[in-house]
């Protein structure tokens, strides 16, 4: 049995893809600054070997076998002593772009997720290359950092890439759908032959060929201009071909703010990062903004792509026919489908004494059947009345690669729009837009049950 973890045979054929320590580039601390990372006060500080150990203390022995045959260091050692290996050589060796590189991105990935990560890199990266990475044995951790400066070395703007899709995939969305103006601003009606002709226009869409960052930013200043008065920047644009998606990411001014010091205070803007997914050649968005505002720069977008004022995003409200949403719940309270769990339900008023509001919950790896039978048996039926349910909790399992079995939770706000039909937004953060996809496929396909991002 080997005496070490031995990942060599990856970290060889990893670093041959890589410029050495010495010839890769070097980036300007403004570079490093629009990725949040304070390349400054970092690099001041790497010249403590000890500090270095404690920066790379999340990464595997994986990661850092690749950092140590990068600088041409001996890899067969105990995790403990590859950190204090590299440590030294970087702490060491400061003026090498590489040795700066690598500290830097280490730091710029604290806390990044490495599944959104992961999603994004198997678009920016060569196949060969990022199969090397993903069918690699090596921890999710070191994984994440070879994804990341494999792309940083085919394109530093890619980290900027990197830092927005994993922010987007963390957010929360409303969705809407794109249709045609009915009535005027004061609330007159629009003639019929107006009306179809905006009608049309949604039906042809918009090629996302036709988007870039400075399309959007002439977009910006129109409406801004006309309708906001602030001051606002596309920052980014990244087109998903895999889900014929685009994402744009936007900065507007927010408020004035502040940071206190210790002798002082930092006044400074604010800006918020507004997220548009735009879908199915512009009708439909899924917008994250905290004031709200995306929908309206959404539609100045799809009005000025399509040449056509007649035009407005509206809340997508997919309706679920009580019988269907019922059978749903019969399904969680049971435990009969395996791919769901019932993890929580909200009452407006619970089936006892003063009706108050109840919450019941259970722990993550459980589910409600049981304590929803052994109440039933005592004559307490809390899902007797389905129009007193607010929300519910429900986990949804997928498998891993690893033969095991993630459970992301998403809650399903129940909202009855008409008798008998329910309107059910879903509010989920920090879980990927491939797994809200297939959530909202499986409850649509095996229920009849039609979810829709958006809040409650």
């Amino acid at each position: 049995m080997p005496r070490y973890a031995d990942y060599t045979d990856f970290a060889q054929r990893f670093v041959e893809e890589l410029p050495s320590p010495r010839e890769l580039e070097a980036r300007r601390s403004e570079f490093w600054d629009l990725l949040e990372v304070n390349a400054g006060r970092i690099l001041e500080d790497a010249g403590d070997a000890d500090s270095l150990e404690d920066r790379f203390s999340s990464l595997g022995a994986g990661g850092l076998q690749v950092l140590c045959l990068w600088a041409g260091l001996e890899p067969l050692q105990t995790r403990a002593g590859l950190k204090s290996t590299i440590a030294k050589y970087l702490a060491a060796n400061l003026t090498y772009p590489g040795c700066q590189s690598a500290i830097l991105i280490n730091e710029f990935l604290y806390r990044r997720r490495a599944d959104a990560i992961e999603a994004i890199c198997r678009l920016l990266l060569p196949e060969g290359q990022f199969e090397l990475i993903r069918s690699s044995d090596v921890d999710t951790n070191s994984k994440r950092f070879c994804y990341a400066i494999s792309a940083f070395v085919q394109n530093p703007h890619n980290l900027r890439l990197l830092m927005l899709y994993e922010s987007a995939e963390r957010a929360g969305y409303t969705r809407y759908v794109l249709v045609p103006r009915t009535e005027t601003a004061s609330g007159n009606p629009i003639d019929g032959e107006t009306v179809n002709q905006a009608q049309q226009h949604v039906e042809t869409g918009v090629d996302f060929a036709v988007l870039n960052v400075e399309t959007v930013n002439n977009i910006l200043d129109d409406f801004e201009r006309r309708y906001g008065h602030k001051e606002s920047l596309c920052f980014d644009l990244f087109k998903d071909p895999e889900n014929t998606m685009t994402l744009v990411f936007i900065l507007r001014y927010l408020r004035e703010s502040y940071i206190r010091e210790v002798d002082g205070v930092i006044f400074g803007d604010e800006a918020e990062l507004i997220v548009l997914r735009l879908y199915d050649r512009i009708r439909t968005v899924d917008e994250h903004s905290s004031t709200g505002i995306g929908v309206r720069i959404a539609t100045a977008m799809a009005s000025t792509l399509l040449e056509d004022d007649n035009l407005r995003y509206i809340e997508d409200t997919q309706l679920t026919e009580q019988e269907d949403l019922e059978n749903l719940i019969g399904a969680l309270a049971s435990g009969e489908d395996r791919q769901l769990r019932f993890r929580e339900v909200y009452l407006e008023a619970a089936p006892i004494e003063e009706a108050p509001i109840l919450i019941l919950r259970c722990a993550k790896e459980r589910n409600l059947s049981k304590p929803l039978e052994f109440l039933k048996r005592k004559d307490i039926d809390l899902l007797q009345d389905l129009h007193n349910i607010r929300n519910l909790k429900i986990g949804f399992v997928v498998p891993s690669d690893e033969d095991k079995e993630d459970v992301y939770s998403f809650t399903v706000f129940c909202k009855r729009v008409r008798s008998m039909r329910y309107f059910l937004p879903y509010a989920a953060a920090n879980i990927s837009t491939d797994v809200r996809s297939r959530f909202e496929a499986y409850l649509r396909e095996k229920h009849n049950v039609r979810v829709v991002p958006g809040t409650g």
